[in-house]
């Protein structure tokens, strides 16, 4: 009986750290993206039919990919324009234009993937909040500390991520997310952000 104790909790236990580690992959928000833009990614096979078993888990661990494809595309940020990851510590200036799409917003997840409670109770922009100057582009300051302006509160230590969601993109947008003018995300500063390798 002790002979099949110790294979048996080496079996539990490779059982254990494989469970976690699948978990850690998947929580990664462009782990499976095959899509990238300046700063941003998306994964087109979320949300679809073809999707593979890779693509469904990492949707089903995030929660961040929810409608389909047909009707909406996801680009995901975690890090800016000089592949830093983005972190609280630092103030980013999120420039862009108004993208073609029914409807659009920016949302700051934090690391957990859950929304950043904040004592604006900010957590998005999108067309109808975001101001729109007069090259009908936007200007979002993101940061723990609040700013002038289009504030997006950022958490006060760790690191985030930005989704860009395109509900129901024109159609040339659509067939070809590449064709996307992605807002830039630009550092004030050495942030001290890690490098992304």
């Amino acid at each position: 009986m002790r002979k099949l104790i110790f294979p048996l909790l080496v079996g539990i236990a490779g059982l254990i750290v494989g469970a976690i580690a699948a978990f850690v992959y998947f929580k990664q928000p462009s782990a499976s993206a095959d899509v990238a833009v300046g700063a941003w990614h998306a994964n087109l096979a979320a949300g679809s039919r073809s999707a593979d078993m890779f693509s469904r888990a990492s949707v089903a661990t995030s929660g961040l990919l929810a409608l389909n494809r047909s009707e909406t595309v996801y680009f995901v940020a975690a890090h800016d324009d000089s592949g830093a990851t983005l972190t609280g510590t630092c103030r980013y200036d999120v420039v862009g234009q108004f993208p073609a799409a029914r409807w659009w917003s920016i949302t700051l997840y934090g690391e957990d993937l859950f929304l950043v409670g904040n004592p604006a109770n900010r957590f998005s922009f999108n067309q109808a909040n975001a101001t729109r100057d007069a090259a009908g582009g936007f200007h979002l300051a993101v940061a723990a500390t609040q700013q002038q302006g289009d504030w997006l509160p950022a958490p006060a230590t760790g690191n985030f991520l930005l989704v860009l969601r395109l509900y129901n993109p024109d159609a040339a947008l659509a067939a070809n997310p590449r064709s996307l003018v992605p807002p830039k995300i630009t550092p004030h500063g050495d942030c001290g952000g890690e490098a992304k390798r």
